[in-house]
């Protein structure tokens, strides 16, 4: 995915960015020096999906502080939401314009989790995307049920942290991830599946369970620009 993207000219160097920071007011922080050695420059779209980033503090030539303790860093192509960096942690969070909320533990993170769908072009070609609702977070009664209910699945610890976490197998694979809401503290959770009777066959066994609505959107993938359900109500 990365491979593929582009890299807009930015500086990287980490003595020039501390400079350009420090001439900003900004704190030159090791967290946001190696966000910019790392990652300064790189716009990238999923494969398959319409999302993806553009990451750099200098985006538009300047850096700034959104509020005391967050950069502005990147850019989302289809959310049009504030996303920053914590000067200090690395921690990456958005502003749903009521407040700051945690997504990730770092870029790095973003990115792998990113790559899960993106590989899925490689992986199966094709295959089906389904919405399986929204949980508080803590709830583990979802995460609980999925692992009895495919069986095969297995927690990809490389593609996670305690923001999101990603279950895969050789036909499904399922992303529970931040909400990006303030005042609705949430996770919500997607699958993807190989083709519609594997996705189908999960969501009927997860509302059978309670754990998700009996309406069930599946449709397909890759769907680039608008969705195009292929199926729609109870499976």
């Amino acid at each position: 995915m990365v491979s593929g993207a582009r890299w807009h000219k930015e500086p990287r160097e980490r003595a020039e960015v501390a400079g350009m920071l420090t001439a900003c007011d900004i704190d030159a922080t090791e967290a946001l020096l190696c966000f910019q050695e790392q990652f300064g420059g790189l716009e990238y779209q999923i494969r398959g999906r319409p999302e993806g980033w553009r990451f750099g503090l200098f985006g538009d030539g300047v850096a700034y502080l959104l509020e005391a303790q967050f950069a502005r860093a990147l850019d989302h192509r289809t959310e049009k939401l504030a996303f920053a960096i914590h000067y200090l942690s690395g921690e990456i969070f958005v502003n749903d314009y009521s407040g700051w909320i945690p997504i990730a533990s770092s870029a790095h993170m973003i990115i792998e989790s990113d790559a899960m769908i993106d590989e899925i072009v490689d992986v199966w070609g094709t295959g089906v995307y389904f919405m399986l609702g929204y949980y508080d977070r803590g709830d583990c009664s979802f995460d609980k049920t999925l692992l009895q209910t495919g069986p095969d699945l297995t927690t990809v610890g490389a593609a996670g942290d305690q923001y999101t976490t990603w279950w895969a197998g050789e036909q499904l694979r399922v992303v529970r991830r931040a909400h990006y809401c303030s005042t609705e503290p949430q996770d919500c959770i997607e699958a993807y599946a190989r083709d519609v009777t594997t996705a189908r066959h999960l969501a009927a066994a997860l509302i059978d369970q309670g754990v998700v609505k009996a309406d069930a959107e599946i449709t397909c993938f890759p769907h680039p620009f608008h969705p195009t359900p292929v199926y729609r109500g109870r499976p």
